[in-house]
């Protein structure tokens, strides 16, 4: 039979709502535990990466926390909470939203701490951010409190509907800025080389050479051609 107090010892687990106490940031790890010695805790610090931000700080580990921990970022606050965490070494570890309320940057920084904790504990984590789960073992997707399907990424992407769709609304933002971006660089692009046509062929009739520069601008891009103002630019540029 296993107590309950054993099993607690074995569970670590990181919120999306991290609460700081004041105090420093070595007690906020050790939570007052006196057994936990200075390299125990600057290895549980650089195994997640949160040396990064204690080396900052003028007074290092005893850096003052104030309540909630009001003085650090939500991602620096999440950052020394998985240091917490770990600093106890738990055989499995809870993850409910950790990611949701910080920035890229720290998020990047907690996947690549995530990638060496998982080769050697059990990680169980609720996440609507998709990036942050999507090179697990198993996926359970759920959806209004009943389980959908269950797979890993590139299962759930061929046999579940509702885990592609957020995939897709998730990952489309990223192709949305892209497409944004395409249609003005071509169009640069296909100005330049209407100019060049204009320099050395100057003697071409301007209809003929118009007729060049729209033919190109379709072979690039054709979506081009539904954007008015960009064939209109190049046309006065022709002119």
């Amino acid at each position: 039979k296993i107590k309950i107090k054993s099993l607690r010892k074995a569970i670590g687990q990181m919120l999306q709502d991290v609460f700081m106490f004041s105090g420093s940031i070595k007690t906020n790890i050790t939570l007052h535990d006196e057994r936990f010695t200075v390299e125990e805790i600057d290895a549980a610090c650089e195994y997640v990466n949160a040396n990064k931000i204690i080396d900052k700080q003028e007074h290092g580990l005893d850096e003052d926390v104030i309540e909630r921990g009001e003085n650090f970022s939500q991602g620096e606050r999440q950052l020394l909470s998985f240091a917490r965490t770990l600093a106890y070494d738990p055989t499995i570890l809870v993850m409910d939203e950790a990611t949701a309320n910080i920035d890229t940057e720290t998020e990047k920084i907690i996947q690549d701490s995530l990638e060496k904790v998982i080769k050697n504990n059990t990680m169980l984590m609720v996440a609507h951010r998709l990036s942050t789960i999507q090179n697990a073992d198993r996926i359970a997707v759920i959806n209004e409190g009943e389980l959908v399907e269950l797979g890993n990424h590139e299962e759930l992407m061929v046999t579940c509907e509702t885990y592609r769709e957020i995939y897709k609304s998730q990952m489309g933002l990223d192709l949305k800025e892209e497409k944004i971006e395409k249609p003005a660089f071509l169009a640069v692009y296909c100005i330049l080389f209407a100019v060049c046509l204009l320099t050395v062929f100057h003697v071409l009739n301007f209809a003929v050479l118009l007729a060049i520069t729209v033919i190109v601008i379709s072979i690039m891009d054709r979506k081009i051609l539904q954007k008015p103002d960009y064939a209109l630019l190049a046309t006065f540029v022709c002119f």
